[in-house]
């Protein structure tokens, strides 16, 4: 048995298939964006605060 086709104005309903997708996706960025933008906040950070101390203490 097939699913049916929806008529018009409707849209067709998400599968288990789509959904499974959909967070191995979400996921999957989070996982490569977390880490990056750890380490940006990390090096600007140390930057800023080594240019501060230059700035400051000469």
């Amino acid at each position: 048995m097939t699913a049916p086709i929806p008529g018009p104005g409707r849209a067709p309903s998400t599968t288990g298939a789509n959904a499974r997708t959909s967070t191995l996706v979400t996921v999957t960025v989070t996982v490569a964006v977390v880490p990056l933008t750890a380490a940006l906040y990390v090096i600007t950070s140390t930057t800023w605060s080594a240019v501060e101390r230059a700035v400051l203490y000469r």
